[in-house]
């Protein structure tokens, strides 16, 4: 397989400032705004923001699995505060003064500390429509919250990969490094977001020079869905999408399983 681009990000600024500077309108622009997630302009905006709007679903699932794991250990909760250790940028653009994160730890009995990483695959076959694309992320990002709930420490990469023919094109951006606190907005605009596939991937294709572009079919079908070549480096891997996977709307079998997999009694 020849692989015509693979682009490593150590940040997802270093990724939009990327795009930012290619700035050509191109046909990711103008696809449907459902299936995209939303305009162009906006889902560039909430890469920066966070969606912070998702995150009770998120929390939603996750609470189904946190009594079963969560025997004595040290639970830290997010929330909006006045004074903190970090700025939360959608409630300060917001205007809202509070709009530092504070920590509330709840303390019980713990387990020690070990870095995870973790890399989701957002590439995703055409026909899985936003709902679907959302709920996967949204169940891969309640794993990793519950993993750092219980004391691990998760390196989070977004990625995609794409193929046509004998041609390949990955991509890899790091959302979170192991030491840094939870942004949940951030980490679901990554991987939960339609519009980190379908508006920011899509234009990243499309801005490619000619034969890069062609290679790939940009503009058209964008390759099918892959697994890129560097997936083997991370301790989890949460591959492509493609129609007739898992059941998302079950997602505690599967939860259970990454947990159990890395180590985490669940009761």
């Amino acid at each position: 397989m020849d692989i015509i681009r693979d682009y490593r990000f150590e940040s997802m600024d270093a990724m939009l400032d990327m795009l930012d500077k290619r700035g050509a309108p191109s046909f990711a622009l103008e696809s449907d705004n459902y299936w995209a997630g939303g305009s162009y302009g906006s889902v560039r905006e909430l890469a920066k923001t966070g969606w912070a709007d998702h995150q009770p679903a998120v929390m939603d699932i996750a609470n189904l699995l946190f009594n079963k794991i969560s025997s004595k250990i040290e639970r830290n909760d997010p929330c909006l505060a006045l004074v903190g250790a970090d700025i939360d940028i959608g409630a300060y653009c917001d205007g809202s003064p509070e709009c530092m994160v504070m920590m509330q730890p709840t303390m019980v009995d713990g387990r020690g500390q070990r870095i995870l990483s973790l890399a989701y695959n957002v590439s995703t076959s055409g026909d899985i429509d936003a709902a679907s694309l959302t709920k996967k992320g949204s169940v891969a990002a309640s794993l990793i919250y519950l993993l750092e709930t219980v004391g691990y420490r998760v390196e989070l990469w977004a990625c995609f990969g794409a193929k046509r023919v004998n041609t390949q094109y990955q991509w890899r951006a790091l959302v979170k490094q192991a030491d840094q606190p939870l942004d949940m907005g951030r980490m679901l605009f990554a991987i939960a977001h339609p519009g980190m596939l379908r508006r920011l991937t899509f234009h990243m294709m499309d801005t490619e020079p000619t034969e890069v572009a062609q290679a790939i079919d940009a503009r058209r079908s964008y390759g099918s869905p892959t697994e890129p070549s560097f997936k083997d480096k991370f301790d989890i891997y949460i591959g492509s999408s493609t129609y007739g996977q898992f059941d998302w709307n079950n997602p505690e079998p599967w939860i259970i399983e990454r947990l159990k997999e890395q180590g985490v009694e669940v009761h």
